[in-house]
C-alpha cells in the first residue's frame, strides 16, 4: 500500500451497485450558478508555513515552532496537530517518498458539525478565489447564467453534505451499508511548481465530516474520485 492509498482509506471504500448512488445527480441539478472550470494555468507559488515539497524528513521537523511532530504509522510520515497557518490552528500531515516530502495535507476540519464543515469548505473556496482566480467542483455538471458564484457552492453544500448523515444512517438500516460522500474542489489556476486539490466529505462509518487541502507535486497522480458516493458493507 502506498502512502497516498493510506491517506485515502478514510473514504476509499469499495463501491456497490445501488441505484441510490445516482441521487447526487439530482442534488447537483439544483444548483443555479456556474462554478468556473479549471483552466490548468499556473499562478504564484503557494506556501504552507515554512515547509516546501522536496524537503527531507529532518528539514521538515526542523521548524520547531510548529511542533511537536508525531510519527504516522500508516504512511511513515509526520504530523503536527497545532500548526498556526494564516492565524488559524491546523493539523498538517507530511508524506515522504525516498526521504523527500512528497505531499502535504492540511486538515481544515474534522468533526461532526455540518456548519463548521461547510464554513471550512467555503474558506478554502475563498482562498482559491483570492489567490488563483476561482475554483470548481470536478465531475459535476453545475451550470447557470451568472458564472462563478460563491453562493452556488453554499447552496450545493446545503443540498448534499448536510443530508449525508441522515442518508447514510438510512442506507445502513435499509441496505446494511454505510456511505462515504466525497467531492473534489480545485483552483481555476494552479500555483507555480505544485498542485492544490481540496476534498470535502462525510464518512458514514465514522459519523464525521472531513475537509482536506492537499499540496502535491505538479507531476503527481490526480486525486479526483471516480464517484461522489461510495457504499461499503457495514
Amino acid at each position: 500500500m502506498t502512502a497516498r492509498q493510506a491517506i485515502g482509506m478514510i473514504s476509499g471504500a469499495p463501491e456497490l451497485d445501488f441505484p441510490l448512488t445516482r441521487k447526487i445527480r439530482t442534488w447537483a441539478s439544483l444548483v443555479v450558478a456556474l462554478l468556473i472550470p479549471w483552466s490548468g494555468a499556473t499562478a504564484a507559488p503557494y506556501e504552507i508555513g515554512s515547509w516546501r515539497l522536496g524537503m527531507t524528513r529532518v528539514q521538515v521537523a526542523s521548524f520547531a515552532e510548529y511542533g511537536p511532530y508525531e510519527n504516522v504509522a500508516a504512511t511513515g510520515g509526520l504530523e503536527v496537530r497545532n500548526a498556526q497557518l494564516n492565524g488559524r490552528k491546523s493539523g498538517v500531515s507530511f508524506v515522504f517518498e525516498n526521504d523527500r516530502l512528497d505531499f502535504i495535507q492540511i486538515w481544515k476540519y474534522e468533526g461532526k458539525d455540518f456548519g463548521e464543515a461547510k464554513q471550512a469548505v467555503l474558506d478554502v473556496f475563498d482562498e482559491m478565489t483570492e489567490k488563483f482566480g476561482g475554483a470548481s467542483l470536478l465531475h459535476l455538471d453545475i451550470k447557470g447564467p451568472q458564472g462563478h458564484d460563491r453562493d452556488a457552492l453554499s447552496f450545493f453544500l446545503d443540498k448534499t453534505l448536510s443530508t449525508a448523515p441522515a442518508l447514510s444512517d438510512k442506507w445502513q438500516k435499509e441496505k446494511g451499508v454505510v456511505a462515504t460522500f466525497r467531492f473534489d474542489l480545485v483552483p481555476a489556476s494552479q500555483p507555480e511548481g505544485t498542485r492544490l486539490h481540496a476534498q470535502f466529505m462525510y464518512a458514514g462509518r465514522f459519523h464525521m465530516f472531513y475537509v482536506f487541502l492537499f499540496q502535491d507535486r505538479s507531476d503527481a497522480p490526480e486525486r479526483a474520485v471516480e464517484s461522489n458516493i461510495a457504499l461499503e458493507k457495514f
